[in-house]
């Protein structure tokens, strides 16, 4: 990162100045990870009324989805407007592997299923190589993931704070193992991810949004509904 441009940023702007360097419109990275996360926990809320456990998994989806925008590389593409970066796999990994890298029980697999299914389509957790599991195995993006940890927890307080805090505590408690929610619940987390993502882009406000319900996404009102049903 040069002394010049400094700032790490999510995605740059689509009004056309003479100024090659401005970044007028540009969204900083750490505040979109951060309005990502509110508003996916919010959508969460709405979605699963009194789980806490899936609007926290929730907002730490919104928190690592674009974790792996911290690398050089997609800042660099940002600000050149050339070339392509993987960023979708590194929020997963870090969300199955903990900041310390180790493999160990229980790992938030729903978490990375979400992240990797919203930039790609949720992955079979088994297979070939589009699999979940195949994509956690790159030894590449697990290095470049626990590298990027130092600048990007410092560059946002929400990250930090899921990082030290939110991430541990949740791995303590008991991942939900029925078949059922092994298939629901990435599509629901998917589901809330993508849409507060949606909202953030186009400036949604959640102060103006409706508590009764009407603006729950249709796809966590249906999931919601089914996982109901294979409960009673």
């Amino acid at each position: 990162m040069s002394d010049s441009d400094s700032t790490y940023w999510a995605h740059s702007s689509r009004i056309l100045t003479s100024d090659s360097g401005s970044r007028v419109g540009w969204q900083p990275l750490a505040v979109h990870l951060e309005a990502v996360a509110t508003l996916a926990g919010e959508l969460a809320e709405f979605a699963r009324p009194g789980d806490k456990r899936f609007a926290t998994l929730a907002g730490l989806s919104g928190l690592l989805d674009d974790y792996g925008k911290y690398t050089q590389c997609f800042q660099q593409m940002l600000r050149t407007g050339r070339g392509h970066c993987q960023h979708s796999i590194h929020g997963a990994l870090l969300s199955y592997f903990g900041a310390s890298g180790e493999n160990f029980k229980p790992n938030l697999t729903h978490v990375a299923a979400a992240i990797v299914g919203h930039h790609a389509g949720l992955p079979d957790f088994t297979g070939d190589g589009n699999s979940l599991a195949s994509r956690l195995r790159d030894e590449r993006y697990r290095k470049e993931a626990q590298e990027l940890l130092k600048n990007a927890t410092q560059d946002s307080a929400g990250l930090h704070r899921a990082i030290e805090t939110e991430l541990p505590q949740v791995r303590l408690t008991r991942e939900q193992p029925e078949a059922a929610r092994l298939d629901l619940y990435p599509r629901m987390l998917a589901s809330c991810l993508v849409r507060s993502r949606l909202y953030t882009h186009s400036g949604y406000d959640s102060q103006h949004r409706s508590p009764a319900g009407e603006d729950r996404p249709r796809t966590t009102q249906r999931d919601d509904g089914q996982l109901a049903k294979q409960q009673q």
